[in-house]
């Protein structure tokens, strides 16, 4: 097992170290039709959703294997009928106090409105990312590259660790990420403001990042391009907050990550599986150093957002996306409970890098928006 997390570490690394040598040179941009994605993403939907619904169907939302969907499912309910979405819950284990932040769970609302399985969304929001991933971006050897990647991490999720799609929430944080990097890609600020603030709404990884980022924008560029991203990124939040009634739980939302420590320091034994298993240094380090481990994730995340910030060149895409991915290799690879579908997040990321970075040429790239949001 030792192995397959420091192969993990290393390929991610490999990913950080392609980015920071990115040259000049421009590829010839073998330029593909929309025809060719659409076909090879209905091809990847033929094969996995017959075994997704299979697995579905062996495998109901059940609190006692896995209690995250459940939660988010009486949350929407909640917010549906305009009751309190952050009180106890005592359906669920006798009474439990929902703790997901706006972004990771109000995209389950139509599952609520149109009365089907909530984790469609996840794999729904998955695709939709993809997609709009291959329309930002014609390339032959890119689209063949990541449907190769896509398909054998869907074989290895659908076939290994079906929990993932089954048990877990995270494809809609896969999906934001994948947007993230569109939007640092294509230097659209005003996306990448929307982005970071629905990552930031779902899980806390590129916190210091954003702060790194918003200083970039202070550093080197025009301070329209410094609003567009501080207003988009602040509208998000505060959106997002109001829309769901969190604005009495910010102090819970900011005192998330003490939350988990307290849980493993009341049970240690429960998590000892998942620390043998995990991909992640906090396994070697194993559940008594637990503390130091969160501690040194803070550091090192703190030390990455200082580096970008006095390192950034102008103008420079591959940096910022560079930056991100070492921000998640950090923060995954030191992440106190080392669940396998959290740390995929930082796969997906390296995907959707890798589809823009093999073929990247100023010619063959499709602008979402105008070029005023450069």
């Amino acid at each position: 097992m030792n192995a397959c997390r420091w192969l993990h570490f290393v390929s991610a690394i490999g990913v950080v170290i392609l980015l920071f040598s990115k040259t000049v040179y421009y590829g010839k941009g073998l330029t593909q039709y929309h025809w060719v994605s659409f076909i090879l993403l209905l091809i990847l939907c033929a094969w996995s959703i017959p075994k997704l619904n299979h697995l579905y169907l062996l495998n109901s939302l059940d609190f006692t294997h896995a209690d995250m969907l459940p939660v988010i499912k009486i949350m929407c309910q909640r917010w549906i009928s305009a009751s309190g979405v952050y009180t106890l819950i005592p359906e669920i284990w006798g009474g439990v106090m929902p703790v997901y932040l706006p972004a990771m769970w109000i995209p389950f609302v139509p599952a609520i409105l149109f009365d089907f399985d909530l984790r469609w969304i996840t794999y729904g929001m998955l695709l939709i990312s993809i997609l709009v991933m291959l329309l930002s971006h014609r390339t032959f050897l890119g689209t063949l590259m990541i449907f190769i990647l896509i398909g054998l991490w869907f074989d290895y999720v659908l076939n290994v660790r079906n929990e993932t799609l089954v048990l877990a929430e995270e494809g809609v944080v896969y999906a934001y990420y994948i947007g993230l990097v569109i939007s640092l890609y294509k230097k659209n600020v005003m996306a990448t403001g929307i982005l970071v603030a629905l990552c930031m709404l779902s899980r806390y990884g590129i916190a210091f990042y954003s702060i790194a980022l918003l200083l970039y924008y202070l550093k080197w560029d025009d301070k329209s391009k410094l609003v567009k991203y501080a207003v988009s990124a602040t509208t998000t939040v505060v959106l997002l907050i109001t829309v769901t009634g969190a604005w009495g739980n910010l102090s819970s939302f900011i005192n998330l990550s003490g939350n988990y420590l307290s849980a493993i320091s009341t049970n240690p034994n429960k998590y000892l599986t998942v620390m043998e298993e995990g991909l992640g240094f906090s396994s070697m380090a194993g559940v008594d150093h637990y503390t130091q481990v969160y501690w040194l994730q803070i550091i090192l995340l703190v030390l990455v957002a200082v580096v970008m910030i006095l390192t950034l060149k102008k103008n420079n895409q591959w940096y910022k996306l560079a930056w991100l991915k070492l921000t998640l290799v950090v923060f995954y690879n030191f992440i106190v409970i080392p669940y396998p579908y959290l740390i995929y997040t930082s796969v997906w990321v390296s995907i959707g890098i890798l589809y823009f970075y093999v073929d990247h040429t100023p010619d063959n790239s499709l602008n979402l928006t105008n070029a005023s949001t450069h």
